[in-house]
């Protein structure tokens, strides 16, 4: 699940996408990841950079270690029991998003979490175009979402209600 919500909050890699994920995916290497086109939402390849600063937590020595052909977020099944692990089989991504819900539901029943209104597993791309949008150029963040027009990557951009930028700005009227 974490690896996932970094693809997501980094990559803006979509549900969708991850459950299709395979391990030769990754050229760790060159920190990339090739989302094939039909792996893709919109039929279409594209190549997306792994941040430096994520890197780690994918040349952790376990990351590596599967096959190329495993699924990323595959599903082991023990007994009644199934899990989102490497597999040769593909996990639902609506498993996914009922795991992430399990998650925010445990953390709010004890008390670390206020409330969970508005998260969802999906959400984590948007929390990372709003927050990149303001690191990076747009055009930067768009190609790395790999939307076609700056229009898509903008409605997943959610302003804060205070623009710390003027917050800061100094009085130069009266200078």
């Amino acid at each position: 699940m974490f690896r996932g919500l970094l693809l997501q909050f980094f990559l803006y890699i979509r549900p969708v996408e991850m459950a299709r994920l395979r391990f030769k995916n990754f050229d760790l290497s060159r920190g990339l990841l090739h989302v094939e086109g039909y792996q893709a939402k919109t039929w279409k390849a594209r190549c997306v950079t792994i941040p430096a600063a994520i890197m780690p937590f994918f040349v952790d020595g376990r990351f590596e270690r599967y096959p190329a052909n495993f699924f990323v977020f595959g599903l082991q099944k023990n007994g009644n029991e199934a899990r989102i692990e490497p597999s040769t089989t593909a996990a639902n991504e609506n498993r996914m998003y009922k795991r992430h819900r399990k998650i925010l539901e445990d953390l709010q029943a004890r008390g670390e979490l206020s409330t969970i209104s508005g998260l969802s597993w999906y959400s984590w791309k948007d929390t990372g175009i709003s927050l990149h949008a303001k690191k990076t150029s747009l055009l930067g963040t768009k190609d790395q979402a790999g939307h076609s027009e700056v229009e898509m990557t903008m409605m997943y951009y959610h302003t804060d209600p205070v623009n710390a930028e003027y917050r800061a700005l100094p009085n130069d009227l009266m200078e």
